[in-house]
């Protein structure tokens, strides 16, 4: 008598070796394809016989080549029949709203006689520094109002909208207008400070791509110093890329060529 385990081990070997059999038998009944894909879906595959295929010069050495076209469509997106519409995702709009609405403001900060209300919440969420001041060892300092020193309202309120929403759309074009090119980076400016002072990384360097975009030779002074004060390395190196160029001998007939040099002495060597 066989042992029950080796009976299951038997059975199994016994049903592969029929399965291989049928599939044999229907490989040599059905033949092998010779015509392959097509692409007329209308056309009839053309079929060989096994024997005429191993006397065709197709097989050579007991192996065949096949030949395939594939077409690869793209910029297509399948849909699948069945879902839902999600709409994108509009918290950041959510937030501005609440900070328009001061629907639940616990902070108010007074900056050049304007106030602004905000959330301790999503300050510390977003500042570090702000996180420290208003829920760390500082916190004993603040109260309900603030007032904010050294900095300009509206470089508060473009900081405060950045807090909510993550970005600045005033900053997503590069204006062609030369005036609207210098208020955008007088502001840039202003930001890349506030940005440094409560440590809002990305806000500086949205700033600071901006000012490389907009660099000069009226200008490279400004951003090479702001940059060297504000520890933007980005935009430190992009300045030095531009004064190493031809711009050099345009940037020295400028009235601030000479207090650069006095900060920066090696520029005297490009």
């Amino acid at each position: 008598m066989i042992p029950s385990n080796e009976r299951g081990i038997l059975a199994a070997i016994m049903r592969g070796m029929q399965r291989l059999a049928i599939e044999s038998k229907m490989w040599q009944e059905v033949g092998v394809s010779l015509a392959g894909w097509r692409r007329n879906w209308d056309e009839r595959i053309q079929f060989a016989k096994r024997t005429e295929f191993e006397a065709s010069e197709h097989l050579k050495d007991d192996a065949f080549t096949v030949k395939c076209t594939v077409n690869v469509i793209t910029g297509t997106k399948l849909e699948h029949p069945y879902g839902v519409i999600v709409p994108p995702s509009n918290l950041n709009q959510n937030l501005v709203d609440l900070l328009d609405s001061r629907n639940g403001a616990d902070i108010t900060f007074v900056v050049k006689g304007e106030e602004f209300k905000a959330h301790r919440w999503m300050l510390a969420a977003r500042s570090a520094v702000f996180k420290a001041e208003l829920f760390g060892g500082m916190k004993e300092k603040w109260t309900n109002t603030v007032i904010v020193e050294d900095i300009e309202a509206p470089v508060f309120k473009s900081m405060l909208y950045f807090i909510y929403y993550d970005s600045l759309p005033d900053f997503e074009e590069t204006s062609d207008d030369d005036d609207e090119k210098q208020d955008q980076r007088l502001m840039a400016q202003h930001l890349v400070v506030a940005a440094d002072r409560y440590q809002l990384e990305r806000l500086r360097l949205i700033c600071e791509d901006l000012l490389c975009k907009n660099l000069g030779a009226t200008n490279v002074e400004i951003t090479l110093i702001l940059a060297e004060q504000h520890n933007c390395s980005q935009l430190k190196t992009e300045c030095l890329k531009f004064l190493s160029t031809q711009n050099f001998k345009a940037v020295a007939k400028t009235d601030g060529f000479h207090n650069l040099i006095k900060i920066f002495p090696t520029l005297k060597d490009v």
